[in-house]
């Protein structure tokens, strides 16, 4: 048995397990599932009653399901949380005092009460507390494995094989937020001798992680993808034959294989690069085994748009029409791309049920939530493939005030700078001049006009002219409004329902394969590096990166990443894990700018960049590197390991 963590347990209800069974399943976890108990407290139920039930079962297995964690915009008045609190967003409502957001900004958090390690994401989540609590529920389940005696073979080993990727999951998920977490794989009994529990390194807990993803994409129950995504309704069985969205696969096992490995590789969890090359292995086997059509159930990028009339012709048209759709459940689906989501309609959650879009200014919207900054707009490229700053050095200042333009590009003009530029900036976001569609509003076809006018020589205001208005919560403070997720023609209204049903794509292959590309770059495997950064590249029409030296390829792939992953809370992590262990974020976000558009009586506009705030923005610090563990648990485990517990900083 690995090393071992006392966790404060808690009722754990779902709307799809009748009390008893919580009741019981609650009590058993604390008294560690020993025989003693096999009744439950209102006399009507066994637990062997339990496992001969493959619905009941279910219900256990929905209990874990149920502590996935909620992506998005389903934190606190909608803000997507991660994204906005990195270098790529800013959120337009960060003063509001309620928010997670305004603790980072303000540099107030502390590790009794820090606003993202305990944030509001549909519901009050405690990141550790709460993914222990899954993972108690993991090992409960796969401890009493045995007992399920009911004659649905394949039904039974399904199950504890999606068991162990919803621990993979969680642990995943634990590693990312903190770093190194004790690996729990079995129920404690009460007297356990927890002086003996460790911090187990990341590389430990990724093995770990590994092992559990091995054993489900061994069982042949468990299926490559989704192909019945039927809608439950909320009084139905949990995971029934009547529709499985939501639920993991073999694809999902092998993804979290390569990415926790990928963590445990990078510089903040391993200075010696001694594990590039089992992270690549790693990455190389995922994209290898879930290609199409090598595997007739697999996944590839998805190039083709299906939609031209609504997401057009262009180069993103199809990344875009991608990031807006639910992916298909077919055993030959529309969109292969999509590994793992999670949509607003499934019994999961509401996980993605609302987003801001364009401001007051539109009836339907409440305000614009996290609009991107001009640090994100610098990052992607002309179309000609080069980048318009210098990678290394982007920027001459600590303000970001003077850009370190690329001399080698000769495509970006400053006067004109939305034109010729990677496609995927204008399915990321509105820039200024953008035309679109939008229902409801006294004319549909809409300017985005982000200017302010002249006025000297009186011209006026731009509709979503941007402000400095730190209360004004209903126009852009960067001069740019988001997209990603918005189905062209659909007002923020319509986009709460049907045609537009709101999703989050957790992961999809894209991310294998620039996972593939950053692996394989620091592992020496160059040849394989470029083909899987190219492989991203070309589904946009981006000219490929022939660079082959080892510190320029790696700038042109944590770039990519960050052009093809915005706003998908990807940036947090990869800022944080390719930092070494006693550095900053203070190089990327302690400052932050937004792009000031003036519009003249002549039609022409003048460019200025101006800091978002003249103060420095807080959560670039070297202890924000890793969130904070509780003091509760600091303060158990400390006195009777007599080690420190607590992350750096805290």
């Amino acid at each position: 048995m690995k090393n071992r963590l006392f966790m404060k347990q808690k009722k754990y209800y779902t709307q799809y397990l009748t009390f008893y069974i919580l009741h019981f399943t609650f009590y058993i976890s604390l008294v560690g599932c020993t025989d003693v108990l096999d009744v439950a407290p209102d006399g009507n139920l066994t637990m062997e009653d339990v496992y001969k039930d493959p619905v009941k079962v279910e219900g256990l297995l929905a209990s874990i399901y149920s502590g996935l964690p909620q992506k998005g915009f389903s934190f606190s008045e909608f803000t997507p949380l991660f994204p906005a609190i990195t270098d790529d967003g800013w959120e337009a409502n960060g003063e509001h005092s309620g928010l997670a957001t305004y603790p980072v900004y303000h540099s107030t958090n502390t590790a009794e009460n820090h606003s993202v390690a305990n944030a509001h994401n549909g519901w009050n989540k405690n990141y550790w507390a709460d993914f222990y609590t899954s993972i108690r529920l993991c090992n409960q389940f796969l401890q009493n494995a045995d007992k399920m005696t009911f004659a649905n073979t394949e039904a039974k080993n399904r199950m504890i094989a999606e068991a162990h990727v919803l621990r993979a999951y969680y642990y995943t998920d634990l590693i990312k937020l903190f770093g190194a977490v004790p690996i729990i794989d079995e129920i404690l009994p009460l007297d356990f001798d927890f002086s003996v529990i460790v911090r187990d390194p990341v590389y430990d807990v990724a093995k770990f992680i590994a092992d559990d993803c091995d054993i489900a994409i061994a069982t042949a129950e468990l299926p490559w993808r989704i192909t019945n995504g039927a809608v439950l309704q909320p009084n139905g069985s949990p995971m029934s034959p009547a529709g499985d969205a939501c639920r993991v696969t073999k694809a999902l096992a092998y993804t979290l294989k390569a990415t926790a490995m990928l963590f445990a590789a990078s510089p903040l969890h391993d200075g010696s690069g001694a594990h590039w090359e089992e992270a690549y292995q790693f990455s190389k086997q995922a994209v290898n085994a879930l290609r199409y059509p090598n595997n007739s159930s697999g996944y590839e990028l998805f190039g083709i748009c299906t939609q031209p009339n609504i997401f057009g012709t262009g180069g993103a048209a199809a990344f875009h029409e991608m990031m807006c759709k639910v992916a298909d459940y077919s055993p030959a689906p529309r969109d292969r791309e999509t590994i793992y989501q999670t949509v607003s309609a499934n019994w999961v959650g509401s996980l993605l049920w609302h987003v801001n879009y364009v401001g007051t200014q539109l009836p339907g919207n409440a305000y614009v939530g996290t609009t991107p900054t001009q640090e994100l707009v610098d990052a992607f490229e002309t179309t000609d493939g080069q980048p318009v700053l210098d990678l290394e050095n982007p920027y001459n200042d600590e303000r970001h005030l003077s850009p370190n333009y690329n001399p080698a590009n000769t495509l970006y003009d400053r006067e004109n700078p939305y034109k010729n530029r990677d496609p995927r900036l204008h399915a990321t976001m509105l820039v200024n001049g953008d035309i679109i569609d939008y229902p409801g509003a006294k004319n549909p076809v809409v300017s985005i006009d982000i200017y302010v006018g002249d006025s000297l020589q009186g011209v006026e205001n731009g509709l979503f002219a941007i402000s400095t208005d730190p209360k004004d919560r209903g126009r852009t403070k960067t001069g740019y409004l988001f997209r990603k997720i918005i189905t062209p023609g659909m007002s923020a209204s319509a986009g709460l329902g049907n045609p537009h049903t709101p999703t989050y794509k957790h992961y999809r292959f894209a991310e294998l394969l620039l996972d593939l590309a950053e692996t394989a770059n620091e592992a020496g495997h160059t040849a394989d590096a470029l083909a899987a950064l190219n492989e991203v590249r070309a589904r946009v029409g981006m000219p490929p990166v022939t660079e082959t030296g080892k510190d320029r390829l790696r700038l042109r792939i944590h770039n990519e990443r960050r052009v093809e992953f915005a706003f998908e809370e990807n940036r947090y992590y990869d800022l944080r894990r390719w930092s070494k262990p006693n550095g900053d974020l203070g190089k990327y976000q302690k400052y932050l700018t937004a792009m000031w558009i003036t519009k003249h009586d002549d039609g022409s506009f003048s460019y200025e960049r101006k800091n978002i705030w003249d103060a420095e923005r807080g959560g670039w610090t070297n202890r924000d590197l890793l969130l904070p563990i509780p003091l509760s648990e600091v303060s158990r485990m400390e006195p009777l390991t007599g080690v420190k517990w607590q992350n750096p900083g805290w």
